[in-house]
């Protein structure tokens, strides 16, 4: 696990203690999915960035740690419909 990845875990960690561990699903309804939606949101179609998030849920089981933990190429292909995921997929993790 890189420095950033464990500081980014350790951050989740505080949060889920704090707030408790929100069950991630498809309507983006936990607060992470909601910043990865305006993430995916900007500079593109609101159908596109709605595929966008639908394809990081789906490829990661809805599991923002692991989202953080993949290598960052892999985001971007998932959420490539959305365009820009070179910029956007580093701006998730």
């Amino acid at each position: 696990m890189t420095n950033r990845s464990r500081i980014l875990s350790d951050v989740l960690d505080t949060l889920w203690e704090r707030g408790g561990r929100p069950e991630p699903t498809p309507g983006g309804d936990d607060i992470l999915g909601l910043l990865i939606r305006m993430i995916l949101a900007q500079a593109t179609s609101k159908s596109n960035a709605t595929r966008a998030f639908g394809e990081l849920v789906d490829g990661f089981q809805g599991d923002w740690a692991k989202v953080c933990a993949a290598p960052t190429d892999d985001i971007a292909h998932l959420i490539a419909v959305g365009g820009l995921a070179n910029q956007k997929a580093p701006r998730i993790q």
